[in-house]
């Protein structure tokens, strides 16, 4: 079995485990289109509890080969696995591919519905004012006090959402405060989010990027969620997990002996959907290097953020 073969049959065994809806016909098109590229790239296989009693189960990639990057939006649209529909959120690759020089770009899939988002990380950091140009949801700008006030500016990544017409705005923690506690405390309580207990907010103490949700049909920030790279099984607080993903993490198919991970903890409105944890297996051992590599990158001058002293 080649490395194209075995992954799709791996996203399959991780459906059927962990009661992930799929379709045969739907990963039959994104691996004529795109199964190269899961063998050759940054590669991960995610799940998440948005459900109680099931997980979610989602693959992506990142592009890095400076000639490919921006391909896949314009392979996405000439397979068909993306169509524009006249939607703001359907040109902001193109926009975004204009504006900044990209270092990485990628593309995430569900197994049941296919094509889900396409990101870009940028060549570099930059302020979140210099992405305002850009046709980003009213609500971006609305907020620019709100991320000024919690140092939200310093801005690497996008993340484009065609199932739900929404855009994913990713943040370096460069700032001191970024690695307290009382930072997410007050962060998730200033958007009404509930907060997490205190061994999850001090965990975040550690945390790597902070992402930002916002819909093109809604005037409030939908979602933060927080991102943390783990080196091996072992490193993973199994103990803030239920135990499916407690099984996902010790089960996960990887072509190392024993991969990495990244966990996201999403947060949303009280009583919302938003609050869930993500899990992704770094498949091929090349993802928690690249997420390493991605908040390496140095700031800007300090007058751009403002940085407190």
């Amino acid at each position: 079995m080649n490395d194209v073969n075995r992954i799709r049959t791996d996203i399959i065994n991780v459906a059927k485990t962990f009661g992930a809806e799929y379709s045969e016909k739907v990963l039959d098109e994104v691996f004529q289109v795109f199964g190269e590229q899961f063998a050759d790239n940054s590669f991960m296989i995610r799940t998440s509890n948005k459900q109680p009693d099931k997980l979610g189960c989602y693959f992506r990639y990142h592009e890095e080969d400076e000639s490919q990057l921006g391909l896949a939006w314009d392979i996405a649209r000439k397979s068909g696995l993306l169509s524009d529909q006249g939607r703001p959120v359907d040109q902001l690759i193109p926009e975004i591919c204009e504006t900044f020089p990209i270092m990485a770009d990628g593309v995430d899939f569900d197994v049941k519905h296919g094509l889900a988002k396409i990101w870009q990380s940028i060549k570099g950091v930059v302020p979140v004012q210099d992405a305002f140009k850009l046709s980003l949801p009213a609500s971006v700008t609305t907020h620019s006090d709100f991320l000024k006030n919690h140092h939200l500016d310093a801005l690497y990544a996008f993340g484009i959402d065609y199932h739900h017409s929404s855009v994913n705005l990713y943040f370096d923690t460069y700032h001191p405060k970024h690695h307290t506690s009382e930072y997410y405390k007050n962060l998730l309580q200033d958007l009404q989010f509930q907060p997490p207990s205190d061994e999850l907010l001090e965990l975040l103490t550690n945390n790597g990027e902070i992402a930002l949700t916002f819909n093109f049909a809604s005037p409030r920030i939908e979602r933060l969620c927080f991102y943390l790279p783990f080196l091996n099984r072992e490193a993973v607080p199994q103990n803030l997990l239920n135990p499916l993903l407690k099984k996902y993490i010790n089960e996960a198919p990887a072509l190392v002996d024993n991969p990495g991970f990244i966990l996201g903890w999403s947060f949303g409105p009280q009583g919302g959907k938003g609050t869930y944890t993500k899990v992704d297996v770094d498949y091929h051992g090349r993802t928690v290097p690249l997420f390493m590599k991605v908040h390496s990158q140095p700031l800007p001058k300090a007058a751009d953020f403002a940085l407190a002293q």
